[in-house]
């Protein structure tokens, strides 16, 4: 097995501004004091990547199967006051003297990511390893970049998909999505680091006081007296997007959770998760497709006292409202995760209105479990 286990990250202190190809969306939620929030949503656009012709791969006898180069580019985004591209550099495997392998697929993986600016200055270098088994890479990783504006600045978002190698054997577990996040602060290219838990951050919450604001069936917990903006981050569940809010402290440079919720139960608080704006495109189900049965909840607790039993057939149409997850962030080293747990689904299909929850109910839908898209 060729294993290739060198890394190198250069982050200089002097100004800049990262791009790479990765997709997120953008949206201000301003949280009202009662007992909801009014929110505003905001499309941008991405340049698409331009693709150079790969170069011949060096010492090509010793490795098996050969290796050669594939250069993307994207951009130019503008952060601050200068406009950056970024550089992706996958390392593709050679399948015959004359295939070469495309960039971001099964036969190709990130190794190297570079910002530069207008004049072609490196503000950002890393380098990914990679290995090489039975003639594929062990895992591949792909990258792409987007900018999230706010009214208080911007944030050049980088999003990696992590992939394992397909296993004969046995069904291989779905890809992994991670990000970077960077910004500029005082002039100056900065990560953003990880996602802060609710209560931490100088200008994030105030002397680390959260409020407590009544909703309907529960609480919900905020920053109170928050400086920092509040912006919708796009995740893949699994099933569909989740546009989740996390708040952005421009100034320093950090970003933090947006809110928690939590159900009451005789006194006592128990985190329920929190209601969200969600994107779906569901799978058409086959025209001789069983109609599936699937619980539809009045609220989304589980109460089978306050549901119904609702068909759904493969000629259903249902509207897709919204959503209520869990949400957990996690830092893996210069990236960040994002899972979900007790996720929900409020939805309206043949004139009733409710909450689904389950793999079966999302298999009705047409929302299987999947990849990222």
């Amino acid at each position: 097995m060729l294993q290739i286990t060198g890394r190198n990250i250069t982050f200089p202190r002097t100004g800049g501004s990262l791009s790479s190809p990765v997709l997120a969306i953008a949206a201000t939620i301003a949280v009202a004091t009662t007992a909801a929030a009014a929110v505003s949503s905001q499309d941008f656009s991405f340049s698409s990547p331009s693709i150079q012709e790969p170069s011949a791969a060096s010492a090509s006898t010793q490795a098996s199967p050969p290796l050669t180069n594939i250069v993307s580019r994207e951009g130019p985004y503008s952060l601050g006051n200068q406009q950056y591209t970024v550089m992706l550099q996958y390392s593709a495997l050679l399948q015959n003297s004359s295939r070469l392998a495309s960039a971001a697929n099964s036969t190709s993986t990130l190794s190297r990511l570079e910002v530069l600016d207008a004049q072609g200055k490196s503000f950002y270098q890393e380098t990914f390893p990679f290995a090489i088994a039975q003639r594929r890479f062990t895992q591949t990783l792909s990258a792409s970049s987007s900018l999230l504006p706010g009214a208080g600045g911007a944030a050049l978002v980088i999003r990696f998909i992590e992939r394992p190698a397909p296993s004969p054997d046995a069904e291989s577990p779905l890809p992994k999505e991670s990000w970077q996040v960077f910004g500029i602060v005082n002039g100056h290219l900065t990560s953003f680091g990880a996602v802060l838990p609710l209560g931490h951050g100088t200008d994030i919450t105030v002397d680390g006081v959260v409020a407590a604001v009544m909703i309907k069936g529960g609480i919900e917990m905020m920053p109170m007296a928050s400086t920092a903006e509040v912006l919708a981050f796009r995740v893949w569940t699994g099933h569909f997007y989740a546009l989740v809010p996390v708040r952005f402290d421009w100034p320093n440079g950090k970003w933090g959770e947006g809110e928690q919720c939590y159900a009451t139960n005789n006194g006592t608080l128990t985190e329920r998760g929190c209601i969200m704006r969600m994107e779906a495109v569901p799978q058409p189900r086959p025209p001789d497709a069983d109609t599936i049965y699937v619980h539809l909840f009045e609220s989304p607790d589980g109460n089978l006292d306050n549901s119904l039993n609702v068909p759904i057939s493969p000629e259903a149409h249902p509207e897709f409202l919204d959503m209520m997850a869990i949400v957990q962030w996690e830092a893996k080293g210069q990236r960040v995760a994002c899972s979900f747990r007790n996720l929900w689904l409020r939805i309206h299909i043949n004139g009733k209105e409710g909450w689904v929850q389950g793999q079966q109910a999302f298999d009705a839908l047409g929302l299987p479990l999947a990849p990222p898209q």
